[in-house]
């Protein structure tokens, strides 16, 4: 039966369908996050958590209320300012660090653009459409940053980058050995060729797919199905 969805759902993605379900009223306020973490890391283990593009840890944040004390892990956020709510909104969790990096295709030096009072930072100008505020950051690539920081292993994976998404999201596929059991990345930046794509990939890696939209946010939940 798995195999036989995962043929039609390979076929309707190809096709450039998009399939939606129809929930009742009193279903709407469902997360599928909440409910695959919930299940597969339930309170008192200690998964590891790494979340790209960060910012305070609380604004647009859908990972914030679940996180407890024993979990481990690295957060990323480029943004000075935004680091240091973010550190401060986890003083609970001493297991979890705090990057200043931003994650790119390639090592080097490169601005990071946005407003001063804006959340939404990018390493793309064109995304964010202004300079005011932007200033250099390091960047590496996904590898490095892993090498950097000595992850060896990511229990649940969150991206969102204002734009970054596809190009992090493609170094991941192209590390084989390390599979997150959960992964939600923003697409709303993405053509629809390229979320395609990388669903298409995902899937054939051995998650499932979710896709969901609220408000602005448009994003992919991939869920590494049991063996």
């Amino acid at each position: 039966m798995k195999l036989i969805n995962d043929l039609i759902w390979a076929f309707f993605l190809k096709h450039d369908y998009t399939i939606q379900w129809k929930l009742p009223d009193e279903l709407k306020t469902i997360k599928v996050l909440d409910l695959l973490i919930e299940k597969h890391f339930p309170e008192g283990t200690s998964p590891f958590l790494l979340q790209i593009g960060a910012n305070d840890g609380i604004t647009l944040d859908p990972i914030h209320h679940l996180v407890t004390s024993a979990w481990q892990g690295v957060l990323v956020e480029p943004n000075p300012a935004a680091r240091l709510k973010l550190t401060e909104n986890y003083r609970h969790c001493p297991r979890l660090r705090f990057a200043p990096e931003a994650i790119g295709e390639k090592n080097g030096r490169s601005r990071f653009y946005g407003g001063a009072r804006d959340i939404h930072y990018s390493l793309n100008r064109t995304e964010v459409n202004r300079e005011e505020g932007s200033f250099e950051v390091d960047v590496l690539d996904l590898s490095s940053f892993l090498r950097k920081y000595d992850v060896k292993h990511i229990d649940i994976l969150i991206v969102d980058v204002e734009g970054g998404d596809y190009a992090i999201m493609k170094q991941l596929c192209n590390l084989n050995s390390l599979k997150p059991k959960i992964i939600q990345f923003e697409h709303a930046h993405m053509t629809k060729e390229k979320w395609t794509e990388l669903c298409l990939e995902l899937n054939g890696m051995g998650y499932s797919i979710h896709y969901f939209s609220r408000g602005i946010m448009r994003d992919t939940i991939a869920c590494l199905a049991d063996k």
